[in-house]
């Protein structure tokens, strides 16, 4: 229907229905106004790396390259949580930590033995495992899942560490890390290890 047209029939429409009219056209004209709440990017949803922060800013210490960035602040479950990536890159190698911390109420869900989908999924991680294939269990042990994926010419590994438990089996912060390298081999485990041996999370 023509715009001019449509506007015409509402305000006939409108004037003939009498209240139950004005009703219709407060209601359509709220819906029209809030339908930019509903319809959102999905990008909304997701944890946004866009401010840059020194790295003695983040809750957790250890590694002095690269640098690091805080998220929005985001609902969940009957909390708020927050997160905070450190990530470095040159010609031959890359890394990137993410640490989710919560803020006030309940943990996050604990982050299962089989990490990989949650490892592919957390957006702190994306920079580094964006693209990548190949993807296999290594070992899991004392709250730590550790993962193995390739991307083009490099060889990687990937962590995901559970914080201490918080209400609700759940955890009050979660830690994870991927990296990557040029290799015609699969990285030693030691590689990982270092991150791990040398991170403090600061509660």
């Amino acid at each position: 229907m023509h715009p001019v047209k449509s506007n015409c029939f509402i305000l006939i429409w409108t004037r003939r229905s009498g209240g139950l009219g004005i009703f219709f056209l407060v209601a359509l004209t709220l819906l029209l106004t809030m339908a930019p709440w509903f319809i959102r990017p999905a990008a909304a949803d997701g944890w946004e790396f866009s401010n840059e922060i020194s790295c003695t800013d983040i809750p957790f210490s250890g590694v002095r390259t690269g640098k690091c960035w805080v998220s929005q602040r985001r609902p969940f479950r009957e909390g708020e949580g927050q997160a905070w990536k450190q990530a470095y890159s040159d010609s031959t190698s890359e890394f990137s930590l993410g640490i989710y911390k919560t803020l006030r109420g309940s943990g996050f869900g604990i982050v299962p033995k089989d990490a990989i989908r949650w490892i592919q999924s957390a957006d702190a991680l994306r920079t580094v495992t964006s693209g990548a294939d190949n993807w296999r269990v290594i070992e899991t042990s004392a709250g730590v899942s550790l993962v193995s994926f390739e991307k083009a010419d490099r060889h990687c590994l990937a962590f995901a560490r559970n914080g201490p438990m918080a209400p609700g089996n759940s955890v009050s912060w979660i830690l994870a890390g991927a990296l990557c390298r040029v290799s015609k081999t699969a990285l030693p485990l030691t590689d990982v290890q270092f991150f791990l041996d040398s991170i403090v999370v600061r509660d």
